[in-house]
């Protein structure tokens, strides 16, 4: 259903967000803008969220 889809995508994104900010506070180089993660450098995030992030882009 929608709602499912929703609500697996919100969980996928909350961790996608916290490990952006991870790698920001690393790194410098990530962004949060409207409440989106833009992952500035990939090279440093794990395949699984780059994998993640081009799923949902």
């Amino acid at each position: 259903s929608d709602r499912e889809a929703e609500d697996v995508y919100r969980d996928n994104f909350r961790r996608l967000k916290s490990v952006a900010c991870e790698v920001a506070v690393e790194h410098g180089d990530v962004d949060i803008e409207g409440g989106v993660a833009l992952l500035l450098n990939r090279r440093r995030v794990s395949h699984d969220h780059t994998s993640f992030k081009a799923k949902y882009e």
